[in-house]
């Protein structure tokens, strides 16, 4: 029994679709921020960050407050995905790979 749950449980984290949170890469882009620089802005760790921001981790609400200090926005979007705000700071999927291809080009300070 406990062989076929484990079995099920790997299948449905195969099926989990990440949904990138364009909206918060956009403003940290316009912000001309790194992952580095907020991470440590906010006192986490880069890929602490890099998941929040790729939305394979939702921040406690002491770290979304943090980062919203930060990138200057308000911090409940992290928990209104959905809503007409976060749709707001969200670009068509090109113009957002095309600001990022720019942030491979940037120095680490």
């Amino acid at each position: 029994m406990k062989a076929q749950q484990l079995s099920v449980a790997r299948n449905l984290q195969t099926d989990v679709v990440i949904m990138i949170r364009f909206w918060l890469a956009n403003i940290r882009i316009n912000a001309d921020m790194t992952h580095e620089e907020v991470a440590k802005r906010v006192g986490v760790k880069r890929q602490y960050y890099s998941m929040i921001e790729n939305g394979e981790r939702t921040p406690s609400v002491k770290v979304a407050q943090r980062i919203g200090e930060v990138l200057n926005f308000k911090w409940t979007l992290f928990f209104e995905e959905n809503s007409n705000k976060a749709k707001r700071y969200e670009s068509d999927e090109n113009e957002f790979h095309e600001r990022r291809k720019g942030e491979c080009h940037v120095s680490h300070r």
